[in-house]
Order: C-alpha cells, then sequence, then structure tokens
C-alpha cells in the first residue's frame, strides 16, 4: 500500500492510553491494593556481606512482633534453582550469600509497617568470604574466588551453544565472532590503534518501583498482577520453580512504570507468587527505591580491550577486541547479553578480519541483565571512539570514514547476514550536516568554556527468534477487540498496534479496543524487550486482521451475492469495489439479531486469530556467524547516528551538553510523534550514562542506590527541548508492519560516544572509562598539562 493512501498508518494520532494516564485512571499494580480484603505485606531480608556462609537465621524476635503472620527461609521450599539462561539462582540463599542485596529470608506481616520493622528483627549470622568485582580477574583460569562452578549447571536456554571452561569456572558463556584472518589484516594495516575501554554499573531507573499481588486460589493456582516486560515468560518461570502447568499461574500485567530491561527478569512477582503458596490470604510485595536498585537487576560492567587496523587509504581491515562482563552473582538474562555483543558489529561496519572474545563471567555484586542496548552500548562506546581516533590519524574526515566502511546495503555483514533496511548513509549525512560538521564556528568567548562537536553512528539489533500471536474480535457495534501480549512499558505501544488494525480493518482508531494483558485470555507473546514488539507482535496483529476481514467479507459477500474480492473495508464501512454507491456500515454488517434471519445465521463469532514467525537461522558457535549463508541471526538492524555540542569547563571539567541532532532509521513511522518522543528519551538516558551514572561499591556494597546519590540527568543537565531535534528516517524493512522494525532501544547506543568525540573536539583530551563526569575530565585534563 503507497504511504499516500494509507489513513491511520504513518500519523501522530493521541496515544490511546493519554487521557488514562493524565487523569490519574491508569492503573499500575501499585494501586490494586485496596481491592484485595485481609491483604499481608511481605518484606525482603536482604543480605549484608557481598559473599559469605550463612552460619544460622534466627527469626524468633520476628515472630513475637505482634502483627507479624509468617517469616519465610530456603528451609520452606524446596533446594530448586531458577533462572534465564540456565538455573543457577535460589529463591532465598541456601547455604552462602553472593551478592550484597541477595533475599535471604521473606517477612508477611498484616501492615508494610510492621513487616519492615519485623525485618530488622530477623538476624542473620555470616562467614564472609573473599569476594571478587573484576571480571577480568573472576574470567581468569583456576581464579581465587570462585562465585559459582558454572560448569555444574544444566542449560535451560533457547539456544544451547554456550561455551563454558573448566579450569574457568567463573565464566558462565564465552561468546566468539571471527571473520577472515586477523593476524594477516594487522599485517596489511599502516596504522594499528590499540587502546583499552570501561563502561560502569548502573542502573535502569523506572519511575515505578517493583510491586506485585499474588493469591492462591481454591483450586492451588497462583493469581499474579503485576508489572512485566515479558509476561508469558514469567509466567512460566514461576510455573517450573512452583511445579505447576502453565494454565495453573494466571498473570495480569497492568501498565508499566519503566521497563529499560529491568522488568524482563521476574522478581517481585516471581517472589509474591511463591510466598503466595505459603499463605491463605493474599500478598504484596513492594519494593522500596534501595531495593530496586540492589534487589533487582542492573547493567553490565564492560572491560574492553580493543585493536584495530587500517590502511593509509582508510579501509578499516582489521578489528580485535576482547570483552570482560561483569555478570554478577547470576546469570539472569546475562548469557544473552554475552551472546549477543557481536551483533555491535552486525550492523553498519565492513570490516573483513573481525576476532571478538566476548566473556560473561560471575562477580560479586546484584546480577546483571538485559538493559537498553543489550551489550550493544557498551561495545560501541569503544568502537565509535576508535573510528574517530583512526580517522585522525589518517588525517581524514570521520564521517568520511565512517561511510567508506559501511558494509553494502545489498551485501553481507560481518556476521554472514542479508543487509536488509539499511539506512545509516542518510542518518549519518543529516546530523553532520545539523551539527555544521566541517565549518568554521562562530567566534565566542568562553571563558574557561571550551566548545566541542563530535558524532557517532549507533546500531542495535532485534531478538531472533520472534514468535507473536494475536486474535482481533468483530462487536456489534462496529468496533474491535484486539488481544495481544505486548507489555505496554510507556512506549506507546498500544497506540501503534491500534494504528495497524485500524489501518487494515479500514475504520477509525477509536474503533479499536486493546485489551489489558491477562495469560486466561491474552494470546502468546514473547514480550516487550529488544524493541521487537512492533515488528513481531505487530505483525501478528496485523495477521489477524487479515483473517478478521477475510470473514467478513466472504459473509458480507455471500449476503449481496458478490466475491469477497469485489468488496474492501474503509472509513467504518463496507464498500463495493466497483461501484463506490454500494455500501454498508460495518455495524449493520457485525449486528447479529434474533429479529432478522437474513443476519448471518451461521456466521457466529467473527475472530481473526493469527501468529507470526521469524526464526534464526543456525549460528557456528566457533565463528559467531550464520551457517548459511545471507540468512538470519537476527530479525531486523536499527540505525541511528548522533551528532553533539558540548561545552567543557578547562578549571573543573565539567561538561554540559548543549544540542543533540539524532537520527534514527526506524524502517517505518508508524507514529511519527511516538518514535520522536522514544529518541528523545533515549538520549536523555544516554546523556545520562555517558556524563554521570555510575552505581558505586565499596567493600562489596552498593552505596549509592537512591535517587540523591545516583546522578541523573535532570532538566539542569539536559538540552533544551528546542536543541533537540529528531530526523526520522525510513529504510522500509521488507518483514515488517507497513516496512516498520523496532526503534525504542538504538539511540542510547550512539549519544555517549558522540558525547566522548565532541569532549575530544574541544579540549583534546579522551575519556575512554565512562562515564565522563567532571572528575574524570578534570584528570584527564590534569595528565595533558603535564610536561
Amino acid at each position: 500500500m503507497n504511504s499516500n493512501e494509507l489513513s491511520v498508518v504513518g500519523k501522530s494520532v493521541v496515544r490511546k492510553d493519554a487521557r488514562e494516564k493524565v487523569t490519574g485512571k491508569a492503573e499500575f499494580s501499585i494501586d490494586l491494593k485496596l481491592k484485595f480484603p485481609r491483604l499481608l505485606y511481605a518484606k525482603i531480608v536482604r543480605s549484608s556481606q557481598p559473599h559469605a556462609k550463612i552460619l544460622n537465621i534466627d527469626v524468633s524476635k520476628a515472630l513475637k512482633l505482634p502483627g507479624v503472620y509468617k517469616v519465610l527461609t530456603s528451609k520452606d521450599y524446596p533446594q530448586k534453582l531458577t533462572g534465564f539462561g540456565f538455573f543457577d539462582e535460589p529463591l532465598f540463599a541456601w547455604d552462602k550469600v553472593c551478592y550484597y542485596g541477595e533475599p535471604v529470608a521473606a517477612v508477611v506481616a498484616r501492615d508494610p509497617f510492621i513487616a519492615e520493622e519485623a525485618r530488622s528483627l530477623v538476624e542473620v549470622e555470616y562467614e564472609p568470604l573473599p569476594y571478587v568485582l573484576d571480571p577480568e580477574e573472576a574470567a581468569q583460569p583456576n581464579p581465587k574466588v570462585v562465585i559459582h562452578d558454572a560448569n555444574q549447571y544444566e542449560d535451560h536456554a533457547v539456544f544451547a551453544n554456550m561455551i563454558r571452561y573448566k579450569d574457568r569456572p567463573n565464566i558462565y558463556n564465552h561468546r566468539k565472532l571471527r571473520l577472515g584472518d586477523v593476524d594477516d589484516g594487522f599485517k596489511k594495516a599502516d596504522i594499528i590503534v590499540e587502546n583499552v575501554y570501561n563502561t560502569p554499573l548502573a542502573a535502569h531507573c523506572g519511575m515505578e518501583p517493583h510491586s506485585a499481588i499474588a493469591v492462591k486460589q481454591s483450586d492451588g493456582s497462583i493469581e499474579i498482577w503485576s508489572g512485566a516486560q515479558a509476561t508469558f515468560a514469567a509466567r512460566g518461570l514461576i510455573a517450573l520453580y512452583l511445579g505447576l502447568p502453565a494454565t495453573k499461574v494466571r498473570h495480569h500485567t497492568l501498565y508499566v512504570g519503566g521497563g529499560f530491561g529491568n522488568k524482563i527478569t521476574p522478581k517481585d512477582n516471581f517472589m509474591a507468587a511463591a510466598l503466595a503458596t505459603r499463605l491463605d490470604r493474599p500478598v504484596s510485595v513492594e519494593y522500596d527505591r534501595s531495593e530496586v536498585f540492589y534487589g533487582t537487576v542492573v547493567r553490565h560492567p564492560f572491560k574492553m580491550y580493543v585493536k584495530d587496523g587500517v590502511t593509509k587509504d582508510g579501509k578499516w581491515v582489521a578489528s580485535e577486541m576482547t570483552a570482560y562482563m561483569s555478570g554478577g552473582a547470576y546469570s539472569d538474562l546475562g548469557w544473552l547479553v554475552t551472546r549477543n555483543t557481536v551483533y555491535a558489529f552486525g550492523g553498519y561496519y565492513w570490516i573483513p578480519n573481525v576476532k571478538l572474545d566476548a566473556y560473561g563471567t560471575y562477580t560479586n555484586h546484584t546480577p546483571a541483565a538485559s538493559f537498553r542496548g543489550f551489550g550493544s552500548a557498551q561495545l560501541e562506546w569503544a568502537i565509535e571512539q576508535q573510528a574517530d581516533i583512526l580517522a585522525e590519524k589518517l588525517g581524514m574526515d570521520p564521517a568520511k570514514f565512517r561511510k567508506m566502511n559501511m558494509h553494502k546495503p545489498d551485501g553481507e555483514n560481518v556476521l554472514g547476514e542479508k543487509v536488509e533496511s539499511f539506512g545509516a548513509p542518510e542518518c549519518l549525512d543529516k546530523v553532520v550536516d545539523a551539527i555544521g560538521w566541517g565549518k568554521k564556528p562562530a567566534s565566542e568567548d568562553l571563558g574557561v568554556w571550551k566548545r566541542g562537536i563530535g558524532f557517532a553512528l549507533g546500531n542495535k539489533y532485534g531478538v531472533a527468534p520472534n514468535i507473536s500471536t494475536a486474535t482481533v474480535k468483530a462487536l456489534p457495534d462496529g468496533s474491535f477487540d484486539v488481544r495481544m501480549s505486548a507489555d505496554e512499558l510507556g512506549q506507546g505501544i498500544r497506540t501503534g498496534i491500534a494504528q495497524l488494525a485500524a489501518e487494515e480493518l479500514g475504520v477509525p482508531i477509536e474503533k479499536i479496543n486493546i485489551i489489558p494483558i491477562d495469560t486466561s485470555i491474552s494470546p502468546y507473546d514473547m514480550g516487550s524487550y529488544s524493541s521487537r514488539s512492533m515488528f513481531s507482535t505487530g505483525n501478528a496483529v496485523l495477521l489477524a486482521c487479515k483473517d478478521a476481514k477475510r470473514q467478513i467479507l466472504e459473509l458480507v459477500g455471500k449476503k449481496l451475492k458478490l466475491a469477497p474480492e469485489e468488496l474492501d473495508m474503509k472509513n467504518g464501512e463496507i464498500l463495493v469495489k466497483s461501484d463506490a454507491s454500494k455500501r454498508l456500515n460495518m455495524m449493520d454488517a457485525f449486528s447479529v439479531s434474533t429479529l432478522d434471519g437474513n443476519r448471518f445465521p451461521d456466521s457466529g463469532e467473527i475472530l481473526g486469530k493469527s501468529s507470526f514467525f521469524y526464526l534464526p537461522n543456525v549460528e557456528d558457535p566457533e565463528t559467531g556467524r550464520s551457517t548459511v549463508p545471507g540468512g538470519r541471526l537476527t530479525s531486523f538492524y536499527m540505525i541511528t547516528a548522533q551528532a553533539a555540542e558540548v561545552d567543557v569547563n578547562t578549571q573543573t571539567g565539567q561538561v554540559k551538553v548543549n544540542k543533540l541532532y539524532i537520527a534514527t532509521d526506524c524502517g517505518k513511522a508508524i507514529n511519527p510523534k511516538i518514535v520522536e518522543t522514544q529518541q528523545e528519551d533515549a538520549a536523555q538516558m544516554g546523556i545520562g550514562l555517558s556524563t554521570l551514572e555510575e552505581l558505586v561499591l565499596k567493600d562489596g556494597m552498593m552505596v549509592n542506590p537512591n535517587f540523591r546519590d545516583y546522578k541523573m540527568v535532570t532538566s539542569c543537565e539536559a538540552p533544551t527541548i528546542e536543541n533537540v531535534k529528531v530526523f526520522i528516517v525510513e529504510a522500509p524493512h521488507p518483514a515488517g508492519p507497513f516496512g516498520a522494525k523496532g526503534t525504542g532501544e538504538v539511540t542510547v547506543n550512539a549519544t555517549g560516544p558522540a558525547i566522548a568525540n565532541a569532549i575530544y573536539n574541544a579540549v583534546g583530551v579522551r575519556i575512554k572509562d565512562a562515564p565522563a563526569t567532571a572528575e574524570r575530565v578534570w584528570r584527564a585534563l590534569k595528565e595533558k598539562r603535564k610536561p
């Protein structure tokens, strides 16, 4: 369908949830407590040690406190492990704790204040053990500290080709990428650049803290209400742990106040469900802000050794990287982050000789898991700074260097995948032109401040496999109920899906009802992560709409004695294509009256349904590449380019981001305003991650688990809205709904290196360890001034 013919898709319609949210009527899980009489409240007793044996847990004082209902520990549950990649994590610590904040017990009381007081009365006796926080140290053969022996755990993952080593027990996954001959590539290189880059431990900082309510029903089933990013995955893991059929775990997902990867892993809902099995009343699990920091999951810190080689004419001939990922105490989704690091190389550059080794390692901090960018962002912090350094050493414009080393739109990438939907050149051109790269800057006396500009590319894969299902039900008033299970995290997926359905069914968007997720009636979906929902869930809904439309046109055609192909649905009516004057109001078509037997008495319920499968090719574990030439290991690649203008204080090291230009290839913008706001939001997060945000550990304990000490971007640090410009680039994806692919994550990947390159442009210092705090920049400037 030509874009000019679209009536709803491609338009910035008002969000479906706007009225609910601005009036405060939108329900989040924390809003439900008054709906449950006799509700109990649970508080988690957490470890005060990063690594220690548990010698004794004394709950006697807590049990004596009036109002305490029960105190539960690992002794109340079978010795059973859970996890995403393989099962290595207990509900409550058994014989030892492996990170500060690990659950040791749960206190259940009649109100949250009693539960909080009782939590402080539980006494845990520990014997401290040595701990390790450096992932490179943890990954060495025969390490001094063994947190777990990863070899003892059974794989329970979609991909079973995790690489582990008998003599390196803290490594839970090793991912390789091999292309060409790196040693030969470096021999051909005229310039070789080697550096070490680091990214820190960081937090997701969703506005909504984790909370869940669970109740054990009379038939032994468990019913849960919470916010989630992957409802069906959570249901499956909870059911498996509890030894119940999945159908005996019913999960309701409400609006989610921000996820960014943090709410994929079932934490609050998992705990609430497990506690409910031991109680005869509903139970609420609600994390305070500090618990969200150290009691859920965090972003992986990376240590990256990078070596790149180029020829005099600017060809990027070799790249070698060894990345150590600090995975925290349990693997969680870290095994998949490790696996997917290779895709940072797949999105835009063609380098004929590549060698990457990424190691996911156990360390003694809060488990690291999925975070916006999912491993690509950390590698691109290094890759995009290296690109600028290489261009400078060549005496070449960095934009020209990048463009001449991009892979061909009709070729293969370094992973052996066919290149599809490739808008990188256009994205780069837009931001380079917008920032005024290559033009002489206007002279301005900034005193101790120096101004610089810089840019970077970014890419983010879309996860594969992609599996979604959807149903569409026609209602008597001419509206449609759409059941799908992409979790609404604030990204606007309900609106985008409604636009797809409205376009296909030929009705106003007001006639599309998106039904909230309830696993007892909602169809299966993998969840809202890896920017997959519009691509995968959108395709499933589009196919279900086509199925419903087919049924409607067959029934109407039968009544009008016309073939379905002679009819169409548009503007809420059913039309005869050959005669626009002949039309039938959709409400009349859908209504079934007992007084009018001439209306479709044999139709029953019009229910469109479909499943969408986008399955990858097999990867070679030794090379990391597709075993099928031109195959697919990913669903798609999102592309972004960003340019930043910064001011740097040469006396204090303070960095101010003045302007930010963002160009993003989203395939097709189903709702341009939503795409635009997603880019603005992601860029603000990128500013924070690259200039301010870092979780600090002292003696293994997190010392800044709150919004007072964990520094984030506020309106004081962010560029004003008129100085943030978003360009939407549309390179349609052949398998996407109307050409759409994901867009929510990719922007965060390029913000950091764009700012780092701008800092270098301003004051000539290269910040390789994120974030570029005032102290780090000041120290770099001090080092530069040394004779």
